[in-house]
């Protein structure tokens, strides 16, 4: 009691160490809050990555290996990122990486391709352009002429030549990349997916090789 009377009468007497003492208390609070937090950012961005290799490393090996059959019954999502994959693996030991996917067979260039159109970083059609160069955006705009077709060749190719650095006539124009990326969110994904996993089992021996 004596200490608790003591600490109050001190306090009392230095109103200024108080306030000092007080603030140290509030940003020690504060300090521990936001470890706390950041440390289950950390763990929470690590457990997501994590989850990302595992699934990576299971749709690699389920289609390591493919046949018709196989290609029709699967999810088209699954199809193009364990087919990317096994793709990714094949150039990633070669030297020089862009010969290594110009030397891939047409197909295997559009699911690779395709992959960084729908799943990797790009959000939209315009940031996949700004993000990838050549060969994989040129495999891209074919995979769409060769694959989907329709009017989303049509508006991808237009994507294509605008960002085309190598085109002279080729111009960057903001209100025309926000009608790509607006026409390129109302695709009919389903549909394409449909088309793609159709496309991927009629070339199915050329992703074995």
């Amino acid at each position: 009691m004596d200490l608790l009377k003591n600490m109050i009468t001190a306090f009392k007497d230095y109103p200024k160490l108080t306030f000092i003492l007080v603030i140290a208390v509030i940003l020690t609070v504060f300090v521990c809050i936001m470890a706390g937090r950041a440390s289950s950012k950390m763990s929470k961005k690590r457990n997501a990555e994590l989850q990302k290799i595992k699934e990576e490393v299971r749709l690699r090996e389920k289609f390591r290996t493919v046949d018709k059959e196989k290609l029709l019954n699967s999810d088209c999502k699954e199809i193009i990122k364990g087919l990317t994959s096994n793709i990714q693996i094949r150039i990633e030991k070669q030297a020089d990486i862009k010969s290594a996917f110009e030397a891939l067979e047409k197909p295997q260039q559009y699911i690779y391709a395709l992959n960084y159109v729908y799943f990797e970083d790009a959000d939209s059609l315009s940031s996949f352009f700004r993000l990838n160069g050549k060969p994989l955006t040129t495999a891209a705009k074919e995979a769409f002429d060769e694959i989907v077709g329709g009017n989303e060749a049509v508006v991808f190719a237009k994507a294509y030549k605008m960002f085309d650095d190598d085109d002279e006539t080729a111009s960057v124009i903001q209100s025309k990349v926000e009608e790509y990326d607006k026409a390129f969110e109302e695709f009919d994904k389903n549909g394409i997916f449909e088309k793609i996993r159709n496309y991927t089992a009629e070339q199915w021996e050329v992703f074995n090789k």
